[in-house]
């Protein structure tokens, strides 16, 4: 029909304080016995002992009567230590022999608020934070991921432990093998962090129902590495109102002279054609150098479309024979989310000699696109 309860008096420096009174107090009603019939001194008071410790033999709660008695442990600690400390507890006869710590039998308030818990039991956080501290994560003030002081969040192996989890509101969850910090925002979780994916096969199985604003880092060691964020239109795109760089396979050049032209013709090997994303500006370059065997002759250089139809042109007077000229052209576009096709063209328009496209190892010609940013909305 007893128990031993007890617990540990520290400072604030974790040292044991001896002589320190504790008061123990049967709360809520005031109980008495039924088998034997007798009637509980309501407190009792004992004191801690050279290690900080102290033991205490009281009468079960569920021998009690009436039910839901419960005690309250007083440890009067000088404020000079940190001040007294109050602990409700519950002792029941399913308790083990010898001394139960006070802090394995604290009992939470009752009351709730609709389905939301207004406390949290012991119980509760043994089995919902017992990674709390343990996990990898964040360094702590003390030491390393992992190491004592490292608390404040719940770590989860993946991402199916993340759904399994029972959510709690504002609490930091990370999920260790991609080390994604979540937080739960009262409907779902929402990401905290950058997460790094290789892939869009690892990110979709990890970003699951993603938001406008949600980013990863695209680990994938191309020229497509960096950070990708998700839009207005529901895709996941690199930063919509920043330039984005050469349009990837959209650039071509060459190291040798072009086959001669008299009449409009298009310049071998000058040629691009790529899909890129719609409502993004496109800024077509081409360079290179052009000569004529007549002197007298004009030669222009022009961009064009796959029908084609010329966008930009460059005109060239040859004054003398064989001696080259730079030429260059440029032309704003957009991308229409299908295949496009630009390319150089060539002509001698006034003239008797043959035109070409000069180009060598160190001085070559080229075409290309560039990204400069959005022509429109998120498409």
């Amino acid at each position: 029909m007893t128990k031993i309860i007890g617990g540990t008096v520290l400072d604030t420096n974790l040292a044991p304080i001896a002589s320190c009174p504790i008061e123990i107090e049967l709360i809520q009603a005031q109980g008495f016995v039924v088998i034997g019939k007798y009637s509980l001194t309501p407190k009792m008071s004992v004191q801690t002992g050279p290690a900080g410790t102290w033991t205490a033999t009281v009468v079960e709660n569920d021998s009690i009567t009436p039910s839901g008695t419960l005690y309250r442990i007083t440890e009067k600690i000088p404020s000079a230590h940190g001040g007294s400390k109050n602990y409700i507890i519950q002792v029941l006869t399913t308790l083990g022999g010898g001394t139960n710590q006070i802090l394995d039998l604290i009992v939470p308030s009752l009351s709730t608020v609709g389905t939301i818990n207004t406390y949290l039991t012991k119980a509760y956080a043994d089995a919902t934070y017992s990674t709390v501290g343990t996990s990898v994560g964040p360094p702590g003030p003390t030491g390393p991921p992992g190491a004592s002081g490292a608390a404040g969040y719940i770590g989860v192996a993946n991402r199916a432990a993340l759904d399994a989890l029972t959510p709690v509101s504002n609490l930091l969850v990370i999920q260790t093998d991609r080390m994604i910090a979540w937080i739960w925002n009262g409907t779902k979780y929402v990401q905290f962090n950058d997460p790094v994916f290789t892939g869009s096969g690892q990110r979709d199985a990890n970003l699951l129902a993603p938001s406008i604003g949600d980013s990863y880092y695209q680990d994938v060691n191309t020229v497509a590495e960096g950070p990708v964020y998700r839009n207005h239109a529901g895709q996941w795109r690199f930063p919509w109102n920043m330039p984005w760089g050469e349009v990837f396979g959209a650039y071509a050049e060459i190291t040798v002279p072009s086959a001669t032209f008299t009449t409009l013709a298009d310049i071998a090997g000058l040629s691009i054609t790529f899909t890129h994303v719609a409502n993004r500006r496109i800024m077509l370059t081409a360079h290179g150098l052009c000569e004529s065997s007549a002197a007298g002759d004009l030669i222009v250089i022009n961009i064009s479309d796959g029908t084609p139809t010329q966008l930009d042109q460059a005109s060239t007077y040859i004054g003398i024979a064989a001696v080259t000229h730079h030429w260059n052209c440029a032309y704003r576009t957009a991308g229409t989310g299908s295949s496009q096709t630009f390319k150089v063209r060539g002509q001698r328009a006034l003239g008797t000699g043959n035109g070409k496209v000069t180009a060598g190892a160190s001085f070559k010609a080229y075409i290309q696109a560039v990204d400069i940013g959005p022509s429109g909305v998120p498409a």
